[in-house]
């Protein structure tokens, strides 16, 4: 029901948008419109202003603007105000301003998403796993990347050079050590060496079984099958390793503890 209201919603303001154009070029040229409609059929709610009905009509699916001498089978005696008395390219323009105002909207939409933007944590700079042998180990704090200190992960990846040596100053069990290293590539801190990433949700997004399962944003994962997990990492594995469609979750909310099954389904993307 609420997908619904929400599809409503949108649509009610694209067909806003779109026929506002139409009505705005028509005015613009004085062209009298009769009737300024969103939806189709009979009439819900309504009112006059000078010439111009404006109305919500019952089926939401679109919406018109009704201009005088519009119709060309329509008899007119007096041509002021007709839209068939205009020249061709101000009809062409009304026509056209309709499709335009929507192009504009998605424009100015497009952009104020980008200047609201999303905030995203950084990782911490922490050893979450190792992918191949390595000299750092497990749990290793990152504190500094080539004499600069680092806030999160991204650091330890932007200062590290891809020429010559670089040089960590490591925290491993409360010492602070310093490691040096020649020919490292930044894309070590993303293929063969990851962050600390805690088996707790931050995001769960509608539709996907997740969310059916009622899993929310700050549930921590506590166990897969039965089995404990400590990371991420380890519990993405046991979800992939998992036989069934079905798994059992152990999940930690708040001060409760409780399991939840969920069925996996096949990923569009893949097609695994």
């Amino acid at each position: 029901m609420l997908y619904l209201l929400g599809a409503a919603i949108a649509l009610g303001i694209l067909i806003t948008i779109h026929e506002g154009g139409h009505f705005i070029a028509a005015k613009l040229f004085k062209v009298k419109v009769e009737k300024f409609s969103i939806g189709f059929g009979p009439k819900l709610l309504g009112f006059r202003k000078k010439e111009t009905e404006y109305r919500i009509s019952v089926i939401p699916l679109g919406g018109y603007v009704k201009m005088k001498g519009e119709n060309p089978d329509e008899a007119i005696e007096d041509l002021e105000g007709s839209y068939s008395n205009k020249p061709w390219w101000q009809r062409a323009i009304i026509a056209f301003s309709g499709p335009f105002s929507n192009f504009i909207f998605a424009i100015i939409l497009f952009i104020f998403t980008f200047l609201i933007g999303k905030n995203v944590e950084d990782q911490l700079p922490v050893i979450g796993k190792i992918q191949q042998e390595t000299v750092f180990q497990v749990k290793d704090r990152i504190l500094e990347v080539n004499n600069q200190k680092v806030h999160g992960w991204s650091d330890i990846i932007r200062k590290t050079k891809s020429d010559g040596k670089n040089f960590y100053l490591i925290e491993r069990d409360n010492e602070q050590k310093l490691i040096s290293l020649q020919g490292i590539e930044p894309t070590f801190w993303i293929e063969d060496v990851l962050p600390y990433a805690p088996p707790i949700v931050g995001e769960v997004s509608p539709g996907l079984p997740a969310y059916e399962a009622g899993l929310k944003e700050g549930d921590e994962i506590l166990a897969i099958n039965g089995e404990p997990v400590k990371n991420w990492y380890e519990m993405r594995e046991k979800i992939m390793e998992n036989s069934s469609q079905i798994f059992e979750l152990k999940i930690k909310r708040e001060d409760r503890i409780f399991t939840k099954n969920i069925k996996t389904e096949t990923n569009i993307l893949t097609d695994e």
